[in-house]
């Protein structure tokens, strides 16, 4: 890095293990300074839907009742003859939500090793967890440290990270390490009017599904929305504008347009607050402290 061309932060893509015991996943967790808890006991119901994609080869599962302690399914067979489909009723099971039991509802030496197989293959589901749980992991590490992982193309699996959180990235890293996965970075440098470019695009379009995402959140808000929940809203608000402040720098000609997106949802949340208050409340100022910022912001 140099004075006449900072980075801007890194690409960021990585691989992850296609299998790994909870346990590991938990250790690798702890050893990367991350707290265990990000990786979560599976519910029985979550583990059974997983071992029911197994199962599910010639035959449809489907869920046809649920209780308080647990839930049914249907097993139907399905096979092709003379070019049509044909269905038969196998047999029933029920999961029980806590303990994860599987219990077959017929008869049958046949039914009774299907459920022992669908128990074996729920309890190994419990204990393993695959590539797109780890990922949901990482990103959720990013959420709850207020970090911002930038989709650079629309089905993911790259993303820009500014410089303001390479830490995480570094840690993360050592996780990914620690599971059999790896972490591939591409420092991204300011000076390239073409790089300048597609970052503030890629920001932009970022923190416009922020702002979209915080609106669908307000239109859920009624008169009988609890204060808490007009508090979030305003919490989240202001989040958005310190997003702005903070990455103004890589949003470049950006940076007023998603100032007023950010000031139209402001609104929309004064409205709904107005609305649930009554129509006579004076409520007629910003829903938050701080203005939209119009002038030029070194990016954090």
């Amino acid at each position: 890095m140099t004075q006449n061309n900072p980075s801007k932060g890194s690409i960021v893509s990585w691989q992850s293990p296609k299998e790994i015991p909870f346990s590991v996943l938990r250790s690798a967790l702890v050893s990367s300074n991350f707290d265990e808890k990000l990786a979560r006991e599976m519910l029985p119901r979550n583990a059974f839907s997983r071992a029911a994609k197994e199962l599910s080869d010639k035959r449809i599962i489907k869920k046809t009742e649920e209780d308080k302690d647990t839930i049914t399914f249907q097993f139907t067979k399905e096979w092709l003859e003379q070019q049509e489909y044909k269905f038969q009723t196998e047999c029933f099971m029920t999961v029980h939500k806590e303990h994860g039991t599987v219990v077959c509802l017929d008869s049958g030496q046949e039914h009774q090793d299907l459920a022992a197989l669908a128990q074996k293959m729920l309890y190994a589901h419990q204990e393993k967890r695959n590539t797109s749980d780890i990922s949901r992991i990482i990103q959720k590490i990013f959420e709850e440290h207020k970090g911002d992982l930038i989709p650079i193309r629309a089905s993911g699996g790259a993303y820009f990270v500014p410089v303001s959180h390479q830490d995480l990235v570094t840690n993360i890293r050592a996780f990914l390490k620690a599971t059999g996965g790896y972490v591939s970075t591409f420092s991204v440098r300011i000076g390239d009017e073409d790089t300048d470019q597609s970052v503030a695009e890629a920001m932009a379009a970022h923190i416009s599904d922020l702002v979209l995402q915080f609106e669908e959140t307000c239109d859920k808000l009624d008169p009988d929305s609890a204060d808490w929940m007009v508090d979030r809203r305003q919490k989240s608000l202001k989040e958005l504008r310190d997003k702005l402040e903070c990455y103004k720098g890589l949003l470049g000609v950006f940076a007023e347009g998603i100032g007023e997106k950010i000031q139209n949802a402001d609104s929309k949340l004064l409205e709904k607050i107005k609305r649930s208050m009554g129509a006579d409340d004076d409520v007629t100022e910003s829903t938050t402290e701080e203005p939209v910022l119009k002038g030029a912001v070194t990016t954090c």
